[in-house]
């Protein structure tokens, strides 16, 4: 009975530390995770307006309709 109750503590205390090892390994990936800056360009130029993205994350809309391109030449009229 006490052989048993060692090793059921030892068994638990094994599996505790691979949770923990587990759980802290996810907390730094998804530390991680969000450290790109995404930032859109805006040139001002004396006819025209150039908007540049740096990340394929970023979603730039031209009057309410979505862009693909990296790059948009807005002119003045």
């Amino acid at each position: 009975m006490k052989d048993l109750k060692i090793l059921i503590s030892i068994i638990l205390i094994i599996i505790s530390f691979f949770l923990g090892f587990l759980f802290s390994e996810r907390k730094h990936s998804l530390d991680k995770i969000d450290k790109k800056q995404r930032q859109v360009n805006i040139e001002i130029m004396k006819t025209k307006l150039k908007i540049t993205k740096n990340s394929q994350d970023v979603e730039v809309y031209v009057n309410w309709v979505k862009n693909e391109t990296w790059s948009i030449d807005i002119l003045k009229n």
